[in-house]
């Protein structure tokens, strides 16, 4: 795509993203790249459609990602006072962590009294643990959570909002760190219709791919199969099913949620320096790196 395409591409997906709400697009302001959550191949394809027909620009996906979500384990807590050696920053801050409700996404919550920061800092600190949060410790973004500032201090007029957006990030990640977070991956729901000579090939093929399902259903020569697959091996199901079935087998699959991964852990890429790593941050924060 051409450079001079992308304000239009930020257009479309932006529009089509409010007409579907199924769809999530976002822009890294820092790569300048568009990431977009699909449900499989043909959506994608009808989105490039889409966006060739409306707005008349020629569009390609690279090779798609499954995203995973981190949730914390347990509770955790971190503070840095303002004045002790390894705090650089005329601020203090501390954060206690926890698991929240399934589906409750990112709660912030004060243990502090509104009026012991002024307001621009307080908005620097909840909107620097929104964005820290975008990566957890596995580079994924975490959910269900609930984060309460525990601790608050500046001094007037030496402390700034900045003090604030750098410190917060220590803090948390610390306080995240201490909780640990355990790797949730997407699965699909599935419901697949197979005559029954091939029952044992398709739980087979199921299991292989790390599949779950509940009990076989028979009627009249036919099974009717329930249950789960991880979406990273989904469309390697779709791609056997004429072949297990031999032609005459019926999948259907939806969006089932996130399973927690038991395996080796997925982790993602960082756009951010991890605060985890002290040296290494510091020095991007002093434009080093």
């Amino acid at each position: 795509m051409d450079s001079k395409d992308a304000p239009i591409l930020h257009l479309a997906l932006s529009d089509l993203t409010m007409e579907d709400p199924f769809l999530q697009y976002a822009r890294d302001s820092r790569t300048q790249e568009s990431f977009i959550h699909v449900f499989g191949k043909v959506q994608q394809e009808i989105l490039l459609e889409i966006i060739r027909e409306q707005y008349g620009i020629e569009a390609v996906f690279s090779a798609p990602k499954v995203i995973c979500l981190e949730k914390p384990v347990s509770i955790g807590a971190a503070v840095e006072r303002m004045g002790e050696p390894q705090n650089p920053f005329y601020a203090t801050v501390g954060f206690r962590v926890e698991p929240g409700i399934d589906g409750s996404g990112l709660q912030y919550r004060l243990e502090v009294e509104l009026g012991s920061l002024p307001l621009s800092f307080q908005k620097a600190i909840k909107d620097t643990v929104f964005e820290v949060l975008q990566e957890g410790l596995f580079g994924w973004s975490v959910t269900d959570i609930v984060v309460t500032l525990t601790h608050t201090g500046y001094a007037s007029p030496v402390s700034t909002a900045k003090d604030f957006r750098s410190l917060t990030p220590l803090v948390l990640m610390k306080a995240l760190n201490e909780a640990g977070t355990n790797v949730y991956e997407p699965v699909n729901k599935l419901q697949f219709i197979v005559p029954e000579f091939s029952l044992s090939k398709v739980l087979s093929s199921l299991a292989a791919l790390e599949g779950t399902f509940e009990e076989p259903r028979f009627v009249n020569g036919i099974v009717h199969i329930n249950g789960t697959i991880p979406v990273r091996t989904s469309d390697q199901l779709k791609a056997e099913v004429h072949a297990l079935t031999s032609g005459e087998g019926l999948l259907t699959i939806r969006p089932g949620g996130h399973v927690r991964v038991r395996g080796n852990i997925p982790e993602n890429s960082r756009k951010q320096v991890n605060p985890l790593h002290r040296g290494e941050y510091m020095l991007y924060l002093n434009n080093i790196m």
